[in-house]
């Protein structure tokens, strides 16, 4: 038996000015065609059954075109008629009871199996079970519902999490789900359990994966994208990966630096290290881009000299805002407004 997992989909997610010839973000038309090459992939490797373990959507309240989007792929993959078994992530479970839940769109297709509703379920096919547990808001009840998890005695069992695993593998974001300690156990008696939240393909330990996000949703994730395959006869997890946007970090002192090789395409960060203030002046963003203009986005930082504080997409940065950012760095904070009075005196001689 074959299960293909996939997780993190984030659609409706972008970032980034432009758009694209059908007037979409080009960075959220990103996340649409990586979940079309996993439709691709599943159409042509036909597991048994496909499972999404949580962040669909980017937004509990995601835009018309991310709706419209999900329900026609989700459609096109009901009509193969493999089970797909899903759950709610932390990005799309609604803090109020007020609000509907968006994965709720799905329970009239009669092959997708949705848990969204902050409680464990079972979804049991005649040789394997599927323990769900979704994204849960209350601490308290993540415990209680985490307790009620058993393993079928005689089919496979295959559970499903969207969280952070052993106090590893955070993504720093408010209320995520982290997975007590001392309730691994149940973990370590299923056949596999297949995790979401974390970005990036990982082994937690013997039966548990992380497939990682089929996108980058920060600039800082430069790793590889795709799903996992899960071999249950084997027991063996293939990280299959899908073409994805490159991110390419250099670290320069002198634009004559830049390496333009397998820049085109991508997403280029440069950061400018080590600078004075009237070297920052020498050098122009618009030079940058002009030598990167084969690239997706390029994001330019600047790091100054005797200073902590990172500059992001200026074109220079001024001595007077320089000066002042050093003084707030080294305490002096009671010359700022001192030396604010003698810049403007100076500026006003001007």
């Amino acid at each position: 038996m074959k299960i293909l997992h996939f997780s993190d989909t984030h659609l409706g997610f972008s970032e980034f000015d432009g758009v694209n010839k059908d007037n979409i973000n080009k960075r959220e038309a990103d996340f649409y065609d990586a979940f079309l090459e996993v439709f691709k992939q599943i159409r042509h490797l036909k597991p048994d059954y496909i499972i999404h373990t949580g962040d669909f959507f980017h937004r509990i309240s995601p835009s018309n075109r991310a709706i419209t989007f999900a329900v026609d792929i989700m459609s096109k993959i009901n009509s193969l008629n493999i089970p797909f078994v899903m759950i709610a992530g932390n990005h799309e479970t609604p803090r109020s009871v007020l609000s509907a839940p968006i994965l709720s769109i799905f329970d009239s297709f009669e092959n997708v199996y949705v848990a969204y509703k902050q409680c464990y379920e079972v979804f049991e096919f005649d040789e394997v079970v599927f323990h769900a547990l979704p994204h849960i808001n209350d601490e308290a009840q993540r415990v209680a519902q985490i307790e009620q998890i058993s393993p079928h005695p005689s089919k496979m069992n295959i559970c499903l999490l969207h969280c952070s695993i052993k106090g590893d593998y955070l993504m720093e974001e408010f209320g995520e789900f982290v997975y007590p300690q001392d309730k691994l156990a149940v973990l370590e008696q299923m056949d596999y359990v297949a995790l979401g939240h974390w970005h990036g393909f990982k082994k937690v330990f013997a039966n548990a994966y992380y497939s990682g996000s089929l996108a980058a949703t920060s600039i800082s994730d430069t790793r590889a994208k795709g799903f996992v395959m899960y071999d249950t006869h084997t027991k063996k997890a293939n990280f299959l990966q899908i073409p994805y946007r490159k991110i390419i970090k250099q670290t320069i002192q002198d634009i004559a630096q830049i390496d333009t090789t397998h820049t085109k395409d991508a997403i280029v960060e440069i950061t400018l290290t080590n600078l004075t203030p009237a070297r920052s002046l020498e050098i122009s963003n618009a030079d940058i881009k002009e030598l990167l203009k084969d690239a997706f986005y390029v994001v330019i930082k600047r790091e100054f000299i005797d200073s902590a504080i990172t500059y992001q997409n200026i074109e220079s940065i001024s001595i007077e805002d320089y000066f002042i950012s050093h003084l707030e760095q080294n305490n002096a904070k009671h010359l700022i407004d001192k030396a604010k009075e003698l810049f403007a005196k100076v500026e006003l001689e001007d």
